[in-house]
């Protein structure tokens, strides 16, 4: 009994001394970027949270419809001041949308929707999963950059929405994974593209807490950009004319230095 409460005794204390020098050992941070980062941008990567079902019904409907009557300053109103949009969260995905087309010189080329499926609650009923509703959100995306393009006399440019496979929003190694393969293949493939100069952008305003947490740690030490949206802009430096919101870019690190003794 005595040798195994010193035996546990030891490991705890080795345990905590490697904590220790862990905590000097490995340093994260993450440097707060400009618009003029993202000028490069060509791929934005992001999650599309499930709308309640009178959210959907309701709101949805007028939102196409304030987005297909608009005229320029309407456009600006409705996206940018967002009163028209009631509480469709999805609004938050077309403002990264909105900024990236800006910013990026209207290179944004494809983007990428990771969706959650559907699963059984403890109850036995199926909950739905966001997947279901992605032909709404692209329809209403397809929409916002149709007058987006026309607004500011874009002519010949297209922008393709993906559908990723549905995962479980609740389960980190899922979202992360789905998050890595879709860097790492555009990587792989178009290397001069997006290896190197900041050529995708991570969103991570939309879903659980799971799928943010798991988004941005697939974007560590990669040259790739994570945004968040900001609900309410800290200062007039964080917001364009007429918003009241913000897009902060990132770009999160983790080095490993020499530990001290």
């Amino acid at each position: 009994m005595g040798f195994s409460v010193f035996l546990g005794g030891v490991c705890y204390l080795g345990a905590w001394r490697i904590f220790n020098v862990a905590q000097d050992f490995v340093s994260a941070s993450a440097v707060r970027l400009t618009g003029s980062n993202a000028r490069n941008c060509r791929v934005l990567i992001m999650p599309l949270s499930l709308l309640p079902a009178r959210v959907l019904d309701h709101e949805l409907s007028t939102a196409m419809q304030q987005l297909t009557e608009a005229e320029e300053d309407d456009l600006t109103h409705i996206l940018r001041n967002g009163d028209k949009f009631g509480t469709l969260s999805w609004q938050q995905n077309l403002r990264c949308v909105d900024r990236l087309l800006r910013d990026s010189d209207h290179k944004l080329s494809t983007i990428f929707i990771v969706t959650s499926k559907d699963k059984k609650a403890a109850d036995g009923t199926l909950q739905p999963g966001s997947d279901r509703q992605f032909d709404d959100f692209k329809s209403l995306c397809d929409l916002f950059i149709k007058n987006w393009m026309r607004l500011n006399g874009v002519e010949d440019a297209t922008i393709e929405i993906k559908r990723m496979p549905p995962v479980d929003f609740e389960e980190f190694d899922q979202v992360y994974e789905v998050f890595v393969e879709t860097i790492e293949n555009l990587c792989s493939d178009h290397p001069d593209n997006f290896e190197k100069n900041n050529g995708i952008c991570v969103d991570i305003t939309s879903g659980l807490k799971t799928v943010s947490a798991a988004a941005a740690i697939a974007t560590l030490n990669r040259k790739v950009l994570m945004s968040y949206v900001r609900g309410e802009a800290q200062s007039l430096l964080e917001r364009s004319e007429n918003e009241n919101y913000s897009v902060l870019f990132y770009d999160a690190q983790v080095s490993v230095g020499v530990p001290s003794f």
